[in-house]
């Protein structure tokens, strides 16, 4: 777990709130954000609402809670071949093994958040993943070869740290078809803080930011996302 300090300009809504991203890979991203006016009354795109899932269906004996205060140092069974067990290159990430090799990498940012007492946490986070998306999108059309395409999934209203939250899941395709980057974020509101929970799969080489070792291909995560939708069910990571 990372707790992250203010940012001087919020890139959206709702008070002084530090990078929202999923993987330390995308901290790009919060400058994009800020630079393409994401700060302000943006309340995401018209009519745009969240579909709601339950975490993926496990095996009969369902999954520990996972710990972000205390991640396990042995291997902790999620289902069938999928385990997850800290990080030995940096202890604040959640590595995800299938039978026993590594596929990929999960991480929790927790940023301070000015928002009213009482706010709901579906409509506000409604307005952190429209303009998260939107400044990936922007940032990408700067950075990457014309030819890559951004594309986001539907939002997904989630269970996430023992209440409800928001799943955001966008990728990057190039000319040939090929998605050359994807990151899953799950997103939970506490009473002063947003957390992100989130993983990262990039085809080295292909995609138009730098690996740092702990990415999913995409294809291993697209088979890992039910298994990341149980992680993000199982997490526990409340701190106010």
């Amino acid at each position: 777990m990372r707790f992250l300090g203010d940012w001087p300009t919020p890139p959206w809504p709702g008070g002084p709130v530090a990078r929202v991203v999923g993987t330390a890979v995308l901290s790009v991203v919060v400058g994009a954000l800020t630079s393409c006016g994401g700060s302000g009354g943006t309340t995401g795109a018209p009519g745009r609402q969240p579909t709601s899932i339950g975490p993926s269906p496990t095996t009969s004996m369902p999954a520990p809670a996972i710990n972000w205060a205390a991640l396990p140092r042995s291997p902790l069974v999620l289902d069938g071949p999928w385990t997850g067990v800290r990080c030995e290159s940096d202890a604040a990430l959640l590595c995800l093994r299938r039978n026993g090799v590594q596929t990929g990498a999960v991480e929790l940012l927790v940023h301070p958040d000015a928002h009213p007492p009482g706010t709901q946490p579906i409509p506000y986070l409604m307005r952190i993943v429209a303009n998260f998306e939107k400044g990936v999108a922007a940032n990408r059309q700067a950075t990457c070869a014309n030819s890559n395409t951004f594309s986001a999934q539907p939002v997904q209203e989630v269970a996430i740290d023992g209440g409800v939250g928001l799943k955001s899941d966008w990728s990057i395709t190039n000319s040939s078809g090929l998605v050359v980057e994807r990151e899953i974020t799950y997103f939970a509101l506490g009473t002063t803080t947003i957390a992100s929970l989130g993983a990262t799969a990039l085809v080295p080489g292909a995609a138009c930011v730098a690996s740092r070792g702990s990415e999913f291909t995409p294809p291993l995560m697209a088979e890992g996302v039910p298994i990341l939708d149980l992680v993000a069910a199982r997490s526990r990571f409340s701190s106010d």
